[in-house]
C-alpha cells in the first residue's frame, strides 16, 4: 500500500499537470457459467448515458482501493453474491471531460451471482450524478463484452486480456471482502 500513501496526496513537482490526483476504482467481475467466462457489465437506462459500463468510482478519503472496488460493484449492480478479490489487472491514467485528470486502478473480482439481468437503482452518496439511476446490469461473454466496452471508446476493455487466461479458481491468496 506504499503506492497508494503516496498517490492520496499532491506529489511534489506535479502539481502544475495533476493538481490533487483522485483515484478511481473499477472492477472486472467474472464468474463462469459452465465453461464461459462472463463479465458484468450495465447500461443506464437513461438514454443520456449511452454505452456499456464497468462498476467504478472514486476513492474515498481513507478507503482502501480493493475495499472501494467493492463497494463500488455492490452500489451500482446490487450484485447480491460474494465478491472474491483476484487481483489488480491494471493501472490507467486519463482525464475527464472538464479536464481534470485522475488515475483508475483496475481490479478482478470473482462471483458466483446466479441471475443473468436484472436492474437496479444505483446507490451511494446523495451528490453523485447516477445516485438514483435505474440501471440493466448483464453478465456477457467475455469476449463479446471485450467488444461492447471497446465500442465505447472509454478504453474500459484495456485490460481483459489479463483476465482472459487467468485461472478461475480462487486461489487462497485471494480474499473475500464484505
Amino acid at each position: 500500500m506504499r503506492i497508494w500513501r503516496r498517490l492520496r496526496h499532491r506529489v511534489p513537482g506535479m502539481d502544475a499537470e495533476w493538481g490533487t490526483l483522485r483515484v478511481r476504482a473499477t472492477s472486472y467481475v467474472t464468474r463462469l457459467n459452465g465453461p464461459v467466462k462472463e463479465l458484468l457489465v450495465f447500461r443506464y437506462l437513461d438514454e443520456s448515458v449511452s454505452g456499456l459500463h464497468l462498476p467504478g468510482g472514486g476513492v474515498e478519503g481513507d478507503e482502501r482501493p480493493d475495499v472501494a472496488a467493492v463497494r463500488e460493484v455492490v452500489e451500482e449492480t446490487g450484485i447480491r453474491e460474494d465478491l472474491a478479490l483476484a487481483g489488480v489487472v491494471g493501472v490507467m491514467q486519463s482525464r475527464w471531460e472538464s479536464g481534470r485528470r485522475y488515475i483508475d486502478l483496475f481490479f478482478h473480482l470473482r462471483t458466483e451471482e446466479p441471475r443473468d439481468q436484472w436492474t437496479h437503482r444505483m446507490i451511494g452518496h446523495p451528490s453523485a450524478w447516477d445516485t438514483g439511476m435505474v440501471v440493466e446490469v448483464r453478465f456477457e461473454p467475455l469476449e463479446e463484452a471485450a467488444r461492447l466496452l471497446a465500442a465505447t471508446g472509454q478504453g474500459q476493455e484495456s485490460f481483459l486480456h489479463r483476465i482472459q487466461s487467468a485461472s478461475d479458481s480462487v486461489s487462497s491468496s485471494c480474499s473475500s471482502i464484505p
